[in-house]
């Protein structure tokens, strides 16, 4: 799947789609939509070219939703702190 802005909030720079393959899901009949896990995902402060510098990345985990909603856990790799967020983004979700 891909999902715009999620590196927004790292910094500066281009609002880029990050794209992650998907795990385990669920669909929610009464409420219409699917939920899904994706595996874990570096985020990167935005920049051309790439590149990695102290204090501007994090490991992250995402429960996306087809209504484009999604709960996030990320891990700072300095303080070994956990942040729980929310947000809602553009989705686009590929199936083979």
């Amino acid at each position: 799947m891909g999902v715009r802005g999620l590196c927004v909030d790292t910094g500066e720079g281009p609002d880029i789609e990050v794209f992650s393959l998907l795990g385990s899901g669920f669909t929610h009949t009464a409420k219409r939509l699917y939920e899904s896990q994706t595996h874990p995902l570096v985020r990167v402060r935005p920049s051309v070219p790439l590149g990695y510098e102290s204090g501007d990345w994090d490991v992250s985990w995402l429960i996306v939703r087809t209504d484009g909603t999604a709960s996030g856990r990320s891990l700072d790799p300095h303080t070994l702190k956990f942040h729980d967020w929310r947000g809602r983004f553009a989705c686009r979700w590929f199936v083979r």
